[in-house]
């Protein structure tokens, strides 16, 4: 019986360990419209905007990526210019 438990603890474990390794990342990626939005109107600074250069920096080497960044930031009415 415990070994039962032990291996349904250790499975939910593995499947955690996924989603967190899965999700975090979109997370972060899909949160650039939201924030982005905040920051143009004012709700928060613009030095947040900072934790988004990676997503910027691929954007400049990946122009598939570049369109696909551009026409989610446009759902959100957000034309931001890249920080420097």
């Amino acid at each position: 019986m415990q070994s039962q438990q032990t291996e349904r603890r250790s499975s939910l474990a593995v499947w955690l360990a996924i989603a967190v390794v899965v999700l975090l990342p979109v997370a972060y990626a899909l949160s650039i419209g939201p924030v982005q939005w905040l920051v143009n109107r004012g709700y928060i600074p613009e030095f947040v905007s900072f934790i988004y250069v990676p997503l910027w920096s691929f954007a400049a080497i990946c122009e598939p990526f570049q369109t696909a960044l551009w026409w989610y930031l446009a759902q959100w009415s957000v034309y931001p210019a890249p920080p420097r």
